[in-house]
Parts: structure tokens; sequence; C-alpha cells
């Protein structure tokens, strides 16, 4: 796939997916993983034709039960991208909770987007926080998710939260076809849809007014329209005074599609969905397509993106 043309400008914000993007399961697909670890507690790992190796984190299992990896050389990478003035921002549709019990493992970051968008968070000054994992919520973006309804009641039953998504949500609940589940554990600003294909997409096939979904790891995410991984990314864009050519996205599910057409490229570890292979056949210069497979694709996609940012800096300085 093609790369970026020393003459662009050079990279101001990275956006990354996490599940399927830097973090990744069913390793035996990629990888052959030592069953000891390392007195770090890395796992040793080589990839299945034994050219590359790599050390492995084992990320917390998730509500689900699937327990991720990440790679010691990828967090390595993501940090000497901010070191050269690159924004970091993870944008994932976990839930927050997933997200926050994943923050010693997953890549340090200057915003955390979770729940598709709902919700951002910013890592805090220590002195003014003193906690283990210091973040504080852009209260402001939280309150523009009016169908989600208002701060703070996440504490309350989902069926008794005000909205459009959680009416639409006790509707579902009340309703629901068969084999199809609402999932709200954790979530604030969004909701999963699980089920069949053709059960999930009659669920959801007639939204209320002001909401919208998007394609997950096989499920259907219902959050506000105001919200969205596209929509969080201008915010940030915004505040972050980068323009969408400054901007790229590391990514592979159906989900991820609206902020990677609106970013100057997309760069894929792998492909999850047969809409994101369309995407990249029919557009291919628009897309950067690792060919090493599970964490040595984001590896790759990573080298990839540090040696593009170093070439961009280099021309603009002459």
């Amino acid at each position: 796939m093609s790369q970026n043309a020393p003459s662009e400008p050079p990279l101001t914000v990275l956006f990354t997916d996490l599940d399927g993007t830097c973090v990744h399961y069913d390793t035996h697909e990629f990888a052959r993983v030592e069953q000891q670890p390392t007195a770090a507690g890395l796992y040793p790992a080589a990839s299945l034709d034994g050219a590359q190796h790599t050390l492995l984190l084992r990320l917390p299992p998730s509500t689900s039960g699937a327990q991720g990896v990440i790679s010691l050389e990828t967090l390595r990478m993501y940090a000497a991208l901010r070191q050269l003035g690159v924004k970091l921002v993870v944008v994932t549709g976990a839930r927050t909770a997933t997200l926050l019990a994943r923050l010693p493992f997953i890549p340090a970051a200057d915003a955390y987007v979770c729940e598709g968008g709902g919700r951002i968070f910013y890592p805090a000054v220590a002195a003014d926080m003193p906690t283990a994992a210091p973040l504080v919520e852009d209260l402001a973006w939280r309150q523009r998710q009016v169908a989600a309804g208002p701060v703070g009641q996440d504490r309350l039953p989902p069926e008794q939260r005000t909205g459009a998504l959680w009416r639409f949500y006790a509707q579902l609940t009340a309703a629901a076809p068969v084999g199809v589940k609402a999932d709200a554990l954790s979530y604030t600003t969004a909701f999963r849809v699980k089920g069949t294909p053709e059960t999930v997409a009659a669920a959801v096939a007639e939204l209320p007014d002001g909401l919208a979904t998007a394609v997950n790891l096989g499920a259907a995410d219902v959050f506000p329209a105001t919200s969205g991984k596209e929509n969080a990314a201008r915010y940030l864009m915004e505040r972050y005074g980068a323009a969408p050519d400054d901007c790229a996205f590391m990514c592979d599910d159906d989900n991820d599609l609206a902020l990677a057409a609106l970013v100057r490229r997309a760069y894929l570890p792998g492909i999850t969905a047969d809409t994101v292979r369309q995407a990249v056949d029919s557009n291919p210069e628009r897309f950067y397509v690792a060919a090493a497979k599970g964490v040595f694709g984001a590896e790759e996609v990573l080298r990839v993106l540090l040696a593009e940012r170093l070439a961009a800096a280099t021309e603009a300085a002459r």
C-alpha cells in the first residue's frame, strides 16, 4: 500500500483503536507464545514463520471473558511518536469500566475516548489528582450527549435512566426479538446489541431520532447521534488545532470507517470486517495495510508511521 509523500505535513494527531488494532486475540493465528513469562511478566512470542520476535503483555479479561495481548514494542513505538510531538488519542468502543481496567496495559495517551465516542478522558496532573491513574473527564463533551441523559445518572439501572438512548434500551429489552440481547453493563452513553447479524440488524433498523448505530466486533453499538468516533475525533482535532489532513488513524473494523474517511490516511494492522476490505479495495491510496499479522502487524504499522513522521519533519525543516 502507498505511504505518505514527503510533501505532506508532519503528523499531528494519531487516533488509534484498541481491539484488533494494537490489542489482539487468538494469538495462535499469528504467533507461537511461550507459556512461561519472563521475570518482568512478559511472554516471549515468535511469528509463525519464526522471522519476528517480541514480548507480550496479557491484558485482564474483558467482560466477555476474552483476554487480549499487546506487545512491548508496540507500546514503545507509540511512546516514540509522542516524543516526536504527535498527540496520541485512544478511540475505542469499549465500555468505561473496560477502558479503566486496561490503563496499566495500553499506550499512554493524550486523550482516551471510550463507549464509541461518548466519553473523553485526559491525563490529569498528578499533583492535582494524586491517584494511581489520574484522569479527568471532559464534561463539556459529555454534556453534549443529550440523548444519553444528564451526567451522573450512570449510578441508576439503565431502565431507570432518562434520555432517548435509555428509552430505546427499555423498549428493546421489553420486547427483544428471540436471540437478541441489549447489553448496558458499565455503559453510560451507549449500549450494545448482540445476536446474529440478521437479528441485530433488525433490532436497530428503526432508531429513534437523535440516535445512531455502528457495527463493532459483530455487535451493534447504539449511541447518541452527537457521539461516535468521528464526532469525538473532530472535537479533539479542534482542541489540538489540527486539520483532518494532519491526522491518521490506526484501525481495523466497520465502526472505524467514518473516522478513517475523515483523516489523511488509515493504517490497518489487520482487517476484521468485509466492509473494511471493500473500502481498501475501492480506495487503496487512503490505506496502509500491514503484511504481518496480529501484534506484528501493529508493530509494522507503527514503524511506518515513525519513519513517515521523521521524513516529513526533515522535509519541513529544509
